[in-house]
């Protein structure tokens, strides 16, 4: 059973679940904590969490489940791990199980929607319930984990932004209280279809005439050739009377592993023409090819 699983991090807060459900929509740091999973037929995850500051009532927060419109199956409650809560519903697809708990170190209520359109699949219920939890809240570095990118990040970055379209996930940071440097992380697939030259032919066609290309250069990349452009590019007249530019170091490789190429771009103005990597900042790829199956068992 546990081979069957995935663990997905995602804004500090560990999910277990299905290894055939892939995470689909997730939130931004502006916003409450919220990730949906699904399979490739049906939603079958709703998970969305929020800090409180008192110890909340589970037993209330169910009683918006108990109250149902006519037609509707009556809840029933369910035997489900401690310290969770939870309810179930019969539907004209299948079974509901709506679960909460709070995590009293992290101060974190989390509710969580379980969908069973074959019926309900106590043992795995159990394995979602039973293996999520948070993650320190003085992490040093955060560990993010969804959509196939896996990596670490220092904790003073803020996911602002993401977009997920068909073989293209780009997320965002941004330093908390500071737009001065960001951070962005792209993976794409099906290099095949797009990728007609090298690499660096791939980057360099962003390169406008406006734009200086201080360095060019060959990195290893988790093992792999990748290639670096670090550019330059005035911003305004009053920043250029500052001497001030928007400073851009752009790395890319193709891990063959994966069949993916990964992209890292960091931003940042400057008066100078130097840029770095912000410290245990990590992107891991080689993952193994998932095995996909279908099936109507959970």
């Amino acid at each position: 059973m546990k081979d069957d699983f995935d663990l997905t991090c995602w804004r500090g807060v560990l999910i277990r679940h299905p290894a055939e459900w892939e995470l689909m929509q997730a939130n931004h740091a502006d916003q409450p904590g919220w990730c949906l999973f699904a399979d490739r037929i049906y939603q079958r995850l709703d998970v969305r969490w929020k800090p409180v500051k008192y110890v909340p009532n589970l037993e209330l927060l169910l009683d918006k489940y108990r109250q149902h419109k006519k037609g509707e199956a009556d809840p029933y409650p369910l035997t489900v791990p401690d310290p969770w809560q939870a309810l179930g519903r019969d539907t004209d697809g299948g079974q509901l199980t709506h679960a909460f708990r709070f995590f009293t170190d992290a101060r974190l209520l989390v509710e969580a929607t379980i969908v069973w359109p074959a019926g309900r699949n106590e043992q795995i219920e159990n394995e979602i319930l039973a293996g999520m939890d948070t993650a320190p809240p003085e992490m040093a570095v955060k560990h993010f984990e969804a959509m196939g990118i896996s990596m670490d990040i220092p904790a003073v970055y803020e996911l602002t932004d993401s977009t997920a379209s068909v073989g293209h996930i780009k997320w965002q940071f941004t330093e908390a209280g500071r737009r001065e440097q960001s951070v962005t992380v792209e993976r794409i697939a099906m290099p095949e279809f797009w990728l007609t030259g090298s690499i660096g032919d791939w980057q360099e066609s962003d390169v406008t005439k406006k734009t200086q290309v201080i360095e060019r250069k060959v990195v290893n990349c988790n093992g792999h050739n990748g290639q670096q452009i670090l550019t330059s590019e005035r911003i305004g007249p009053i920043a250029s009377l500052r001497g001030v530019k928007a400073i851009k170091l752009d790395r890319a490789w193709l891990c063959p592993a994966e069949n993916r190429v990964y992209r890292l771009t960091i931003s940042a103005k400057s008066a100078t023409e130097e840029i770095s990597l912000p410290e245990s900042l990590a992107i891991r790829c080689c993952k193994p090819v998932p095995k996909v199956k279908l099936t109507r068992d959970i």
